[in-house]
């Protein structure tokens, strides 16, 4: 039994949280600007050379003028007009890659029918939004609100007991998603998808994927405690596909109970 504990306790990753993904991610980024910064003078002085290859270099029905040693030399003298300017080209290019946002991508007819088959996703007659998050933040709880349940409603989502229990995390992670049909809206479809638990081996992009979130016509994202890193991957994944994303912070009354409870023993012990 402890043996299989501790296996299960290898295979999770240690959770990080949005701050800490925010770090790591900002000096990352600083790293690499200041790469594209020190490279630059090495482009100016390769601009002539890589100017006189690229027009001395061409074949005989290409030639500007038809002598290559002619086509060399104007190459080479585009270079020295073009290299002041090609730092800032390089900080340009650098910055789109660092900082730019690609265009949204669209699934694609397989992945919506792949979708559809697996989960049993129906985008023809249902509005479908999916709430994720790490495990006891309180998703099948929100569902049941938004649906106008209680709990120990019959047609309630289950909850399950926050424990931090590893076992039943890896079990919760193999849950398939289910779907619930508002009851006043009809053409809503609401999602309790599987908790977030990301074992080695295994990406956020990963559990995109494997769950179709891509198809969604919205995401919900629920946080406790904290905004963790796996909430912000899923969220920018969610925006490469052009889905709307959407974060609520649930069991707020629970964290300030809590910071009331510390403040109260402070003054009166």
């Amino acid at each position: 039994m402890g043996s299989s504990q501790s296996n299960i306790n290898n295979n999770i990753k240690t959770e990080i949280t949005a701050e800490r993904l925010w770090m790591m991610e900002s000096a990352k980024k600083g790293v690499q600007a200041i790469g594209w910064t020190l490279i630059s003078p090495f482009v100016v002085i390769a601009c002539p050379i890589i100017g006189a290859y690229e027009f001395g270099s061409r074949l005989q029905e290409e030639l500007l003028t038809g002598s290559y040693v002619i086509d060399g030399t104007l190459g080479f003298l585009f270079g020295v007009v073009a290299s002041p300017l090609a730092p800032f080209f390089v900080m340009w290019q650098s910055m789109e890659a660092l900082f730019g946002s690609p265009p949204p991508l669209r699934p694609s007819v397989e992945y919506m029918d792949h979708a559809r088959q697996v989960i049993g996703l129906d985008t023809d007659k249902y509005y479908n939004v999916a709430i994720v998050g790490s495990p006891g933040t309180g998703k099948s709880t929100l569902l049941n609100g938004l649906l106008g349940y209680k709990d120990n409603h019959e047609k309630a989502a289950q909850v399950c007991e926050s424990n931090h229990n590893n076992n039943d995390n890896n079990r919760r992670d193999h849950i398939k998603p289910r779907g619930y049909n508002h009851p006043i809206l009809r053409t809503l479809m609401v999602w309790d998808m599987p908790s977030v638990v990301i074992h080695h081996g295994m990406r956020t992009k990963h559990y995109f994927h494997k769950h179709f979130l891509g198809a969604f016509d919205a995401l919900l994202i629920v946080s406790a405690e904290r905004l963790m890193a796996t909430d912000i991957k899923l969220a920018r994944k969610a925006i490469e596909f052009g889905v709307p994303v959407f974060f609520i912070r649930n069991k707020a009354d629970a964290v300030n109970l809590a910071y009331y409870s510390i403040i109260y023993s402070l003054y009166y012990p």
